[in-house]
């Protein structure tokens, strides 16, 4: 379940709480379909918008705290970002 993640953006406040790798490793879940830490509805959208080119979003849950990565609907944008910066 591949898709475009076109280009790719990190907030400071990720890059300041998470490591490159941890974010690296996250992002190739995030291509390959493994949504994180996500309820079956959520699943369930995600998996309509990779077909679609809706917005997909992932949920990484770390010691630290969550961290988000969101593709925008098109598949141009993903954003790397913590739960509060949504």
């Amino acid at each position: 379940m591949h898709f475009q993640l076109g280009k790719i953006v990190a907030t400071q406040g990720v890059r300041q709480k998470f490591s490159t790798q941890q974010m690296s490793e996250c992002l190739n879940r995030h291509k390959n379909g493994d949504w994180g830490d996500l309820d079956e509805q959520d699943i369930e959208t995600n998996n309509k918008s990779v077909r679609l080119k809706g917005m997909i979003l992932s949920n990484y849950k770390f010691p630290a705290g969550s961290m988000y990565i969101i593709t925008d609907p098109g598949h141009q944008v993903t954003t790397i970002l913590l739960p509060e910066e949504y």
